[in-house]
């Protein structure tokens, strides 16, 4: 079977194809989506302004559920940093990263890229994700929910070469004589 989604880093054209081989004549065709292409994609609205560490906090918030609560600054980081794994410095660096490498996936927000990240830090069933990440907003749909955190999964993977070291720390107690 072919590749339903193909993905170049640095493209920003879309395309959606459409097969002809259905196998009964009331079915939809299949589609598959390129990104080769903005033929049959809407046009993806641009931010007012570049994203702030504020908007991270803010929209954190949001998804904690902790909307209109006023904390200390650095119980605010600290907080930030226990659901998603990372600070909003951090959070930020990865949006303007993938922002810059045309990488959002087409409709992202900056709630769905923190939504992925505390999928990484905490890796969760569905069922307690959709209801964590839900917010003031509740429970979000299991299906709204992977159409996020997975597209934004593997853009994060393809900034890897830029955002993950590796340092290999020797210890003479490490070798067997």
């Amino acid at each position: 079977m072919s590749h339903l989604f193909r993905h170049t880093p640095h493209t920003t054209h879309h395309t959606l194809h459409t097969h002809e081989h259905s196998t009964t004549p009331n079915t939809p065709p299949h589609t598959s989506f390129d990104r080769s292409s903005t033929a049959a994609m809407p046009t993806k609205r641009a931010r007012a302004t570049k994203p702030t560490s504020a908007d991270f906090y803010r929209e954190g918030k949001e998804v904690q559920n902790r909307s209109g609560r006023v904390t200390t600054a650095a119980n605010e980081d600290r907080l930030f940093r226990e659901f998603f794994g990372c600070g909003a410095d951090k959070a930020l660096i990865a949006w303007n990263m993938l922002e810059s490498s045309d990488l959002v996936p087409p409709g992202g927000k900056i709630n769905h890229l923190l939504w992925t990240l505390f999928f990484m830090k905490q890796y969760p069933v569905e069922g307690l994700a959709c209801g964590a990440v839900g917010g003031s907003k509740g429970k979000i749909d299991p299906k709204t929910y992977r159409k996020w955190v997975w597209p934004f999964l593997c853009a994060l993977s393809e900034l890897e070469p830029y955002v993950v070291s590796f340092v290999l720390k020797c210890s003479p107690s490490l070798f067997i004589y």
